[in-house]
C-alpha cells in the first residue's frame, strides 16, 4: 500500500499555451454583433441637477467604502436623470461589491447604451452573459471589452471566461491564442508582485481558478515564478523572515508541481525542476518545509501524487530515478513494487522491492499491507494475515475518530486486503466482518468525512485543489467499494 497523505507531493513540467492561431480579431469578426435592445435613454427628459447632487454624494460614499450607501445614491440619481451613465456605471459597481448581481447587469446595459465604447461595460456584461449559455454574445462583449487597465483578477477572470466558451465553441485557435496572452499577462504579473503572506493567499486563489478554469499552463508558470521568488528571497533573509520565505516558496513549488501532475508531465523534466528547486540543498516541499529533502524523497512525493491524480506510467518512470539515486530506501522499494504489482502482476522485481522494504522498515504499517497484499497474490494466504493483521493494528494507533461512526477510521484498503487473506484461508465469517467493516468505511457520513479529509489534505500538501475531492475519491477507492459489494452479495 501507498500512503496518499500529508507527507505525500508529485512534480512535473508542462509547456504553457504557446501554440498561434488566427487572431482572435478573426474570431470576433464571425460573432454576432454585441447589441442590446434600444431604451431611449438618451431622449427621457431628466432632472440633471438633481441627479448630479445625488451622484456627487454617492461618489463620496463609495469612498467611505459605504457601498449600501452610495447604491442607494446612485439609483437616485440614475432616477432623477435616466441619461447620467456615470450614475448607471455607479450603479454596476456598487451592486458589484454587494454581489446584486442582476442589478449590476442592469447598471452595464444601461451604461452600455449611453457610452457604447466603455470597455469595462463591455467586458462586465460579457461576463453576465457567460453564464446565460448564449456563448457567442459573450464571447463578443469579452472580446470587445478587453483592457488593459482594469483590475487584475478582474480581468484575468474576464480572460478564462473568454478562454471557455472560446473551447466550447470548438474554436480552438482563438482560444489558445487567448491562453497564451493569458499565460503572458500572468506570468508579468507574478514576477512583478512582491511576495507577501497577503499576496500568496491571491495567488493561491488564482492559481486555482486558473486551473479550474483549464489554463494551466498560466497556472504553472505563475506558480513557479513565486516560487522562484521566495526562494530567492529566503537566501536574502535571517530568521523569521526567512521561515517565511522558505515556506512560500515551498506553497508554490508544491502548488507547481500539483497542477503539473493534474494536467500532464513528461518525466524527463521532473528532475531537471527539482534540481533547480535545490532539494537537499535549499527549500523543501510542503507539508515540512523546514527540512529540506534528499531528490529521491522528492522523486518519490511526485510519483506518489501522480499515482494519486491517476498518472500510473509517470509516477513508474519517477519511481525509477528515484530507486536509482537510493536504492535501499524503504519507502521507494515500497512504492515501486506496489505500483508494479498493481499495473503488472506479481514478479520477481515485485518480490525484490517489496521484500527489501520490509526489511529496512519491518514496522512501517504502509509496508506490512503491501507485503501482505503481494503473499494474497502469490497464494501465500495464511502468511499474509499475519502480515495484514499487524498493518491494521499499526494504523489503528494513528486513526482518527469520526463523529456518527463506532470506533476509530480505519483505512478501507487494509481492511479489504485483509478480507481477502481470509477469505482465502477458509475464514469466511471473519472475512465477511472486515469486508462489511471496509464498506462502513466507504458509506454514509464516513465516505463524506473521506471526501473532504481529500480536499484538505490536497490544500496543506501540494498548495491547492487540483482535482475535485469526489473525483480522487472515486480514483483512491471506487474500484475498492465496487469489490466489496460484490464480495458481501456472495457470501
Amino acid at each position: 500500500m501507498i500512503r496518499f497523505g500529508l507527507s505525500l507531493l508529485s512534480v512535473c513540467w508542462i509547456a504553457g499555451v504557446v501554440v498561434a492561431g488566427p487572431a482572435l480579431e478573426v474570431v470576433q469578426a464571425q460573432l454576432p454583433a454585441p447589441e442590446l435592445e434600444a431604451r431611449g435613454l438618451l431622449s427621457l427628459q431628466g432632472d440633471v441637477q438633481r441627479s448630479l447632487e445625488h451622484h456627487i454624494a454617492a461618489r463620496a460614499a463609495w469612498l467611505r467604502e459605504d457601498a449600501a450607501g452610495a447604491l442607494a445614491l446612485w439609483k437616485q440619481a440614475a432616477e432623477a436623470d435616466p441619461a447620467n451613465a456615470a450614475a448607471w456605471r455607479g450603479v454596476a459597481r456598487a451592486a458589484t461589491a454587494l454581489e446584486q448581481t442582476e442589478l449590476a447587469f442592469a447598471g452595464w446595459r444601461f451604461r452600455h447604451e449611453l457610452v457604447p465604447n466603455d470597455l469595462q461595460a463591455k467586458g462586465a456584461i460579457g461576463e453576465s452573459l457567460a453564464g446565460t449559455g448564449n456563448f457567442e454574445l459573450a464571447a463578443a462583449f469579452l472580446l470587445a471589452g478587453r483592457a488593459a487597465d482594469v483590475e487584475d483578477r478582474v480581468r484575468w477572470r474576464r480572460e478564462m471566461r473568454l478562454f471557455s466558451l472560446l473551447h466550447a465553441m470548438d474554436q480552438k485557435a482563438a482560444a489558445q491564442e487567448a491562453g497564451e496572452a493569458l499565460y503572458q499577462d500572468i506570468t508579468r504579473a507574478a514576477e512583478a508582485d512582491p511576495p507577501s503572506d497577503e499576496a500568496d493567499a491571491r495567488w493561491r486563489r488564482v492559481l486555482h481558478e486558473l486551473h479550474e478554469t483549464g489554463v494551466s499552463g498560466a497556472a504553472l508558470s505563475a506558480a513557479m515564478v513565486r516560487g522562484f521568488k521566495a526562494q530567492a528571497l529566503a537566501a536574502e533573509r535571517d530568521g523569521v523572515e526567512r521561515a517565511r520565505a522558505m515556506a512560500c516558496a515551498a506553497r508554490f513549488h508544491s502548488a507547481a508541481l500539483a497542477v503539473a501532475a493534474a494536467t500532464g508531465v513528461e518525466p524527463a523534466n521532473v528532475s531537471r525542476y527539482l534540481d533547480q528547486i535545490g532539494t537537499g540543498t535549499g527549500v523543501a516541499l510542503l507539508p515540512t518545509f523546514r527540512t529540506p529533502m534528499p531528490k529521491h524523497a522528492a522523486l518519490h512525493r511526485s510519483a506518489v501524487q501522480s499515482m494519486s491524480v491517476g498518472r500510473p506510467a509517470v509516477a513508474e518512470a519517477l519511481l525509477r530515478e528515484a530507486h536509482t539515486l537510493a536504492p535501499d530506501s524503504a519507502m521507494v522499494n515500497n512504492a515501486l513494487g506496489w505500483l508494479l504489482l498493481e499495473r503488472r502482476g506479481v514478479s520477481n522485481e515485485v518480490v525484490r522491492h517489496l521484500e527489501a522494504a520490509h526489511a529496512a522498515a519491518p514496522d512501517d504499517p504502509s509496508i506490512l499491507d503491501s507485503l501482505g497484499w503481494l503473499r494474497v497474490r502469490q497464494g501465500r494466504a495464511d502468511e499474509a494475515v499475519g502480515l495484514l493483521e499487524r498493518a491494521r493494528e499499526g494504523l489503528l494507533a494513528f486513526a482518527p475518530r469520526v463523529e456518527g461512526l463506532d470506533g476509530p477510521a480505519e483505512d478501507p484498503e487494509v481492511l479489504y486486503h485483509l478480507g481477502e487473506a481470509l477469505l482465502k484461508t477458509g475464514r469466511i465469517a471473519e472475512a465477511k466482518a472486515v469486508f462489511t467493516r471496509a464498506l462502513r468505511m466507504l458509506s454514509g457520513p464516513i465516505a463524506q468525512w473521506q471526501v473532504m479529509r481529500l480536499g484538505a489534505e490536497q490544500r496543506r500538501d501540494w498548495g491547492l485543489q487540483v482535482i475535485r475531492p469526489e473525483d480522487l475519491y472515486t480514483l483512491r477507492f471506487g474500484q475498492i467499494e465496487q469489490v466489496l459489494r460484490a464480495r458481501l452479495a456472495g457470501l
